[in-house]
């Protein structure tokens, strides 16, 4: 990220698109967050599945769209953070050092853990975001 760039992160904007099933942003608050080369609006990845972030960030399609990287978030909700890194580096504005533990068989959600105490493997995460360049 930029020094000159003003991160925003919210979860005011997401609505639930009934009929589609997905969920977006209402254009005008996009554009009124994102409007400006300068200004990145950086979606929360809790409780969001890797595939719908992307397929969000796809179909919305303004570069200044982008992810608050949370590997906890994605781990306590079964979902893969080394997935999201493979697919969506390049849209990763912030990130947050926190670990966390997967479901337990029957379930519905992990729990937060001390760094590295946890199952995101934290320090192999970090490494592969570095090296792709963000």
């Amino acid at each position: 990220m930029a020094s000159n760039t003003s991160p925003v992160t919210s979860d005011i904007f997401w609505k639930r698109r009934e009929s589609a099933h997905k969920i977006h942003i209402g254009d005008a608050a996009a554009s009124q967050i994102c409007g400006s080369e300068r200004t990145v609006f950086s979606f929360e990845t809790k409780p969001r599945k890797v595939a719908l972030l992307k397929v969000t960030l796809d179909d919305i399609g303004m570069p200044n769209l982008g992810i608050n990287f949370d590997p906890a978030n994605l781990l306590y909700n079964n979902d893969e953070p080394f997935v999201l890194l493979d697919e969506m580096a390049n849209r990763i504005y912030i990130v947050h050092f926190k670990d966390a533990v997967r479901p337990s068989v029957g379930k519905v959600n992990g729990y937060e853990t001390v760094l590295e105490q946890g199952s995101t493997h934290f320090a192999d995460l970090l490494k592969r975001l570095l090296d792709s360049g963000c």
